[in-house]
């Protein structure tokens, strides 16, 4: 019904912007966009307490990106005529709330002949203008095999995720890859993590899964935040991926989280850390289902100097690797001045 909307208002290739809360409206206003041949640009909703900030990320992205339309439901749409003073260019755009959209009009929908361009994502901002990266639908199931295929999914796998969807492994492999590959995928708004992190282990243990990760901090929270009375009932044995990565993977948390959660039937095995960044779809290179991380001691002034130098004493610096480049993938690093 989203895609029959948008599709008898715009064209292929128009841009629409999404502005949701964590939850299933983004991932049907996202799905809406593709089917009607749109181009998605997530963005997050402008925060009242840093309206000045987040409103002018979205006002950079709009400016970049000239979208058609702006998604998003209609409570949200409401309060977002109290920004059009600030931002009047938004005020100029058409505004379609989603969770408005009869089901009926799903019998107008036509599969779009549009296939190039999925979406854009745009990076963060906090060095600058935010950027957009171009993500076509060939990116994106490309991307989803290379993580498939290390993961060993299979139809009982199931992918529970906390990571915002505003960000590329939020949306790309916590949101998309589910549907793509056709597993179980289960949505946990960031905030409920951030605010009690073993929620996140929580429901790991209630509802089986056997895939879920984020940044190293999540681990790290998850390890500072635990009590006694945590562990009655928390069973991690199912958990078979925990990827770690989008910040750099320290070996200390690695041991600690697993020292602390074995108990629980957290298994070492597990760990996958991993590289990505948007303008490689997300994943770059992740490590294999069942492998150990592999982890090195250098000395620490080698590093100063630019050089990996082999130290085994308690001084060395610990680096731990992320994994193999995937499937068709080549990963290179360069000097940029050269």
């Amino acid at each position: 019904a989203i895609g029959a909307t948008l599709a008898a208002r715009g064209k292929p290739g128009d841009r629409a912007i999404l502005l949701y809360a964590p939850g299933l409206d983004f991932i049907m206003g996202f799905i809406g966009c593709l089917s009607a041949g749109m181009i998605a640009v997530s963005a997050t909703p402008p925060d009242p307490s840093r309206i000045k900030r987040t409103l002018g990320r979205l006002r950079n992205i709009v400016a970049d990106c000239e979208p058609r339309f702006i998604i998003t439901t209609a409570d949200f749409a409401r309060q977002a005529r109290a920004m059009f003073g600030m931002a009047p260019e938004l005020a100029q755009l058409e505004w379609i709330a989603t969770d408005e959209i009869p089901a009926e009009e799903a019998a107008q929908w036509t599969p779009s002949a549009y296939e190039r361009v999925a979406f854009l994502q745009y990076t963060s901002g906090s060095t600058g203008t935010p950027k957009g990266t171009v993500i076509t639908h060939e990116n994106l199931l490309h991307n989803h095999a290379l993580m498939s295929e290390r993961f060993e999914h299979d139809r009982t796998s199931h992918w529970l995720s906390w990571l915002p969807v505003y960000h590329d492994m939020g949306l790309i492999a916590g949101a998309l890859l589910p549907i793509s590959v056709g597993i179980t995928g289960t949505q946990m708004p960031p905030g409920r993590f951030l605010q009690k992190p073993m929620r996140w282990l929580r429901a790991i243990s209630a509802y089986g899964a056997t895939t879920s990760g984020g940044p190293n901090f999540g681990f790290d929270l998850c390890v500072r935040k635990v009590t006694e009375a945590d562990f009655e009932g928390l069973d991690l044995s199912s958990w078979k991926n925990a990827f770690n990565g989008a910040e750099p993977v320290r070996a200390e948390t690695l041991n600690r989280f697993a020292e602390v959660f074995e108990r629980a039937g957290f298994q070492r095995s597990a760990y996958g850390p991993c590289f990505g960044l948007a303008e490689g779809t997300l994943c770059c290179t992740l490590g294999k289902k069942t492998a150990p991380p592999i982890i090195m001691g250098v000395q620490p002034q080698g590093m100063e100097q630019g050089e990996a130098k082999l130290d085994e004493t308690a001084d060395a610096t610990m680096l731990v690797g992320s994994g193999h480049a995937g499937i068709d993938m080549l990963v290179e690093i360069v000097d940029p001045v050269t």
